[in-house]
């Protein structure tokens, strides 16, 4: 069995601990990480951020379409009657079938 003096470390036994360059190594690797990380960070917030607003859309639809059941006409400036006639400049507004609005009736 050897002994702690059959050791051949250069080095005394009270300096041991990290080498300058061991730790600028560690700072290195922590560092590339940390900017491997800030643009997954971002990428998660922005679809987190269109997540909330595709829910607040959907809602929005919902209660606009449940308003146009209860009243029978839409909320805005203009009565169904005079989106339908050819008294607005402009074409009809129409909502597209994909955003969850059912066509108008008569």
């Amino acid at each position: 069995m050897p002994q702690q003096s059959d050791r051949k470390d250069p080095r005394p036994l009270k300096s041991r601990g990290f080498t300058l360059v061991e730790l600028l190594v560690v700072i290195g690797i922590i560092v590339v990480l940390i900017a491997l990380l800030i643009p997954v960070v971002g990428r998660v917030r922005k679809a987190a951020q269109n997540s909330a607003t595709l829910a607040f859309m959907s809602q929005l639809s919902q209660a606009i379409e449940q308003y146009g059941q209860d009243f029978k006409a839409y909320p805005g400036p203009l009565s169904n009657s005079e989106i339908c006639t050819d008294t607005v400049t402009g074409p009809p507004i129409t909502m597209p079938a994909s955003a969850g609005f059912a066509p108008a009736a008569g």
